[in-house]
C-alpha cells in the first residue's frame, strides 16, 4: 500500500475515533465506522465506560506498532482484581486473553493470559503468564503433535 493511501486511511480512522459518529458533533463531518468491544467492557459501570471511550476518542500516540500507518487498531486490557488482606491486588480474571495466529503450515501462534491460569499459589502457572504480560511478552502456542509432546507437563488418560 502506498504511503499516500495509508495516510488517507489514517485520517479517516482518526476522524472516526474523534467523533464515534456522534450526530450532534459539529467539529467535523461524520465518518462511518464500527466500534467492537468485549462483554467485560460492556459490563462495567456507565461512568467507567464513558472514561474508556473518552480515552479512545482523544488517543493519538501511535508508534511503530502501527505497522501500516493506518491508525486502525486499539486494544484495552481489562483485568479484575481482588484485594487480599495483605493489601496486594491480585488479578482474578478479565478479557485479557490475547491470541495471535499466523496461518503458516503449521500455524505459528502466540498467546498470553494476563491473570495466568490458576488460583493455586503452589502451581508454576499461578503467575507465569502474569509475569510475561507485565513485560509485554507472549508465550508460543504449540500446534504440532511433536511440539505438544516436547512441551507436555503431564498427560491424562481416562
Amino acid at each position: 500500500m502506498s504511503e499516500e493511501k495509508a495516510g488517507k486511511i489514517a485520517d479517516l480512522n482518526d476522524r472516526f475515533r474523534r467523533r464515534f459518529n456522534i450526530p450532534f458533533c459539529n467539529e467535523e463531518p461524520a465518518v462511518p465506522g464500527q466500534i467492537v468491544t468485549t462483554r467485560s467492557i460492556l459490563d462495567l459501570a456507565p461512568e467507567v465506560q464513558v472514561d474508556i471511550w473518552e480515552t479512545v476518542r482523544r488517543f493519538d500516540a501511535f508508534t511503530e506498532d502501527d505497522v501500516y500507518g493506518e491508525h486502525d487498531f486499539g486494544a484495552f486490557r481489562i483485568v479484575r482484581y481482588d484485594k487480599p488482606k495483605d493489601g496486594k491486588y491480585v488479578a482474578k480474571g478479565g478479557d485479557s486473553f490475547v491470541f495471535a495466529v499466523e496461518f503458516t503450515s503449521p500455524p505459528t501462534a502466540h498467546s498470553i493470559c494476563a491473570y495466568s491460569q490458576t488460583d493455586d499459589p503452589k502451581s508454576p502457572h499461578h503467575t507465569d503468564q502474569s509475569e510475561l504480560f507485565a513485560k509485554e511478552q507472549w508465550k508460543r502456542v504449540n500446534f504440532t503433535e511433536e511440539d505438544i509432546a516436547k512441551n507436555l507437563e503431564r498427560a491424562y488418560h481416562p
